[in-house]
């Protein structure tokens, strides 16, 4: 999942002029001595959720029986994607570029409908400096 998610974000950022090689997951390096504009993703704790519910029937053999198909876990994947640059003008127009060129969903190789939102922005000071998860001050 992890990696279609990154596919995604990376063919959304390739349209907008950004090249895919500049869309990478949270680096443990400095950020110091990464290109920038760059977005990096951190994936965050899977959940499953036993949900049951019923996705239609179809027949099965000969006779009149059905067989019924149900659901049997959503799962959802909270990314965090942190977009750096140096230019703030650029850093507010990509962001909304960004959101609108995301499909809203598709479906993955084993045939299971994957619905990609985003929920939440926020503005930080993107000029940190930091190793890891560690701020230089």
């Amino acid at each position: 999942m992890r990696d279609l998610i990154l596919e995604k974000v990376r063919d959304a950022a390739e349209l907008l002029g950004l090249s895919r090689e500049l869309v990478m997951t949270k680096s443990e390096k400095d950020n110091l001595t990464l290109p920038r504009p760059r977005i990096e993703l951190d994936f965050l704790p899977e959940t499953f959720n036993r949900t049951g519910r019923l996705l239609g029937a179809e027949p099965s053999g000969t006779e009149n029986i059905k067989a019924i198909r149900k659901e049997l876990y959503q799962v959802s994947l909270p990314v965090a994607a942190q977009i750096l640059a140096s230019d703030p003008a650029w850093l507010k127009e990509f962001c909304y570029r960004l959101t609108a060129a995301l499909p809203r969903g598709f479906i993955d190789a084993a045939g299971n409908y994957v619905k990609l939102e985003a929920r939440q922005g926020e503005w930080e000071g993107f000029t940190l400096k930091r190793v890891g998860d560690q701020v230089i001050d």
